[in-house]
């Protein structure tokens, strides 16, 4: 089986083709983000925490769900066991066959389904576990055959489960998506310094109080709690990748109220640090 693959990887891989496959498992556990990418996580075995729409769905063996570029988004993947397969599309590739797929709004699965949209579906779960044996097996038609799987389902799900969005909405969207964009750049730049609004509010030139109110509409969190959730994630990985102490990591990243962490640890990841660390070096995870 492959391993999963490097970011620099997936970035040239992303770039050169317009979309990545690979599998996923509790090491590619991720809090609020976005991405402009549309991403598919396919279950095969455990289970995933996704919160999307400011909902929470639990995801397992052979569900999966479409999350739609430019979307708030966290994945939780239950340790240790829980794999799956996780594909990423470019809106770059997307746009070489539709070139308006901006104004698609794409939601699947939905939970009142049509007779075309519970076939479509089935289709879209054969082209997921194809692209699962195709990446498995890795042969010489790779790439030829992966091309073709997600082109499968890029057309599904255009098809039945995509609806027309107005131009303007889209520009507002667009509007939006760019102020998000400065907002949580400068936030992964500076989460490890104890921020406060009025400093995040100044650098965006906007005042605190329009600042928290446009970011927790847009976000579904507020600025402080997706700083916490920054350090968090910084730590998660640590935690499995190094084997520096708990105390050590929560300086790195920023966290200095101990019963603060080991509480938002333990809501966020089901686990705490220790058990986390327990759960790699029984073998499972790798």
């Amino acid at each position: 089986m492959k391993g999963i693959i490097s970011e620099p990887a997936r970035e040239a891989a992303m770039e050169d083709r317009g979309f990545q496959a690979e599998f996923v498992t509790m090491g590619q556990s991720t809090l609020v983000h976005r991405h402009s990418d549309i991403e598919i996580l396919f279950i095969l075995n455990g289970s995933a925490r996704v919160t999307y729409d400011r909902q929470e769905r639990i995801l397992y063996p052979l569900d999966f769900i479409v999350i739609e570029g430019n979307r708030i988004h966290k994945v939780i993947f239950a340790p240790p066991q829980t794999m799956g397969i996780c594909i990423h599309i470019s809106m770059d590739y997307m746009k070489r066959y539709i070139p308006d797929i901006d104004l698609y709004h794409i939601v699947c699965p939905v939970a009142d389904k049509t007779p075309e949209q519970e076939i479509s579906e089935k289709l879209l779960m054969e082209s997921m576990r194809d692209l699962t044996v195709l990446y498995v097996e890795h042969r010489p038609s790779y790439e030829l055959r992966c091309c073709g799987r997600v082109m499968e389902i890029l057309s599904e799900l255009i098809d039945h489960f995509s609806t027309p969005v107005t131009e303007k909405l889209s520009v507002k969207s667009r509007n939006s998506i760019s102020r998000l964009e400065t907002i949580c750049s400068y936030a992964k730049k500076h989460y490890k310094e104890q921020i406060s609004l009025s400093d995040a509010a100044g650098e965006m030139g906007l005042n605190k109080e329009y600042f928290c109110r446009f970011f927790k509409k847009n976000m579904g969190i507020s600025f402080g709690n997706y700083i916490i959730q920054l350090r968090l994630g910084h730590i998660y990985q640590d935690l499995i990748h190094t084997e520096d102490t708990v105390q050590e990591l929560m300086e790195r990243h920023g966290f200095f109220n101990q019963k603060l962490f080991y509480q938002k640890f333990k809501e966020t990841y089901n686990c705490t640090p220790l058990q986390l660390r327990k759960m790699k070096s029984t073998g499972l995870y790798t």
